[in-house]
């Protein structure tokens, strides 16, 4: 596609359907440049069910402007959609945030009892 303008009016859908662009999932190349906004419509096909770091590259090629609005479908396993880059094309699967506190915190903790015992050692 060579230019391309999705205006604040514009729902563009977006299927993903496994983790190859362009035979698993759409992938729009742009030649010029894709001007984004609206809604982005992303909607899983095949079955398919992302997993925890799936990324996918929605878009080659220049961009600029950003979606006003996202429409994704609900992901298992505590699971979510991280569109923080999608205005370089990209569309990533992680952790809920409350998952992420809960492993960060975790590993302070075995991180402050580590020290811990290594200072009684040294007594």
């Amino acid at each position: 596609m060579e230019n391309a303008i999705f205006d604040s009016t514009s729902h563009l859908t977006l299927e993903i359907g496994g983790l190859s662009a362009g035979s698993q999932y759409d992938q729009i190349s742009f030649t010029g440049t894709g001007t984004l906004g609206g809604t982005l419509v992303i909607q899983l096909i095949n079955g398919f069910s992302p997993s925890g770091g799936d990324t996918f590259q929605l878009f080659a090629g220049a961009t600029t402007g950003s979606f006003t609005g996202y429409d994704l479908p609900t992901l298992a396993g505590g699971l979510f959609w991280d569109p923080s880059k999608i205005n370089v094309g990209l569309l990533t699967v992680v952790p809920e945030p409350a998952t992420w506190a809960m492993v960060a915190g975790g590993f302070g903790m075995l991180l402050a009892l580590q020290r811990r015992r290594t200072s009684r050692r040294s007594v």
